[in-house]
């Protein structure tokens, strides 16, 4: 059982190390807990009566069913047997019922403290509430699914409403290629567009460049492909 507390605002002058101890124990912010090797719990610290609302005599005599979530309490069950046949130590997540009903996440971490041959003496456990620390990481990850299914509905819309390759020419460039590849001579798109055969050749070779294309006969057939021309 736990020993007796200090009294409020004594000093730990004369105190059992056992006092100052249990002192320090329920001045944590965190819940602590001690057990034997078998696993009967035989401490609780202040911070885990305050939080249940359970008494220590209740929760010392092994009833701690309604403290943890229905969801999770099974599996709390067996994470502790396990530990107590391996004696291993183990850290786990769970809900824990607040004196007012609500449930909020804990980090749960139970080690198993040994003596000198390698023997568990003790276990102790410690439960931290991590709830807003939670509920913070399900919001950004709910806001990073989001994002991710926004810009894939966006890049959706783009590859929808690609683009030709030819709008990244100009108006006029699209007029001297359509005119080429419709079998104009430079000197016949140059007539038709007010400029020198000399330039209408300056525009083939600016727009075979920036279409990546070589040479005439694969420039027209680009073009019939992409619906410049009804030549074909």
């Amino acid at each position: 059982m736990p020993t007796r507390l200090l009294k409020p605002g004594g000093t730990a002058r004369g105190a059992e190390p056992s006092q100052i101890y249990q002192q320090m124990a329920d001045a944590l912010p965190h819940m602590l807990w001690t057990a034997l090797p078998d696993g009967t719990l035989e401490y609780v610290n202040a911070r885990i009566l305050s939080y249940t609302g359970i008494p220590a005599k209740e929760l010392l005599a092994g009833r701690w069913k309604p403290v943890y979530h229905p969801e999770e309490f099974e599996l709390c069950v067996r994470r502790w047997r396990r530990a107590l046949a391996s004696g291993r130590s183990f850290e786990a997540e769970y809900r824990l019922r607040r004196a007012d009903g609500e449930y909020r996440w804990h980090a749960h971490s139970v080690l198993a403290l040994r003596d000198a041959n390698g023997q568990i003496v003790k276990w102790f456990g410690t439960c931290t509430d991590i709830d807003d620390l939670k509920k913070a990481a399900q919001r950004l990850e709910r806001a990073r699914r989001a994002l991710e299914a926004m810009v894939m509905a966006r890049g959706d819309l783009v590859d929808a409403g690609k683009s030709s390759p030819f709008d990244q020419l100009s108006e006029r460039e699209q007029q001297v290629l359509q005119l080429i590849v419709d079998g104009r001579t430079s000197a016949e798109v140059g007539e038709r567009l007010g400029l020198s055969p000399k330039s209408i050749d300056t525009y083939r070779s600016r727009l075979m460049a920036k279409l990546g294309i070589e040479d005439l006969p694969t420039l027209v057939k680009f073009a019939i492909r992409h619906g410049l021309t009804t030549i074909g």
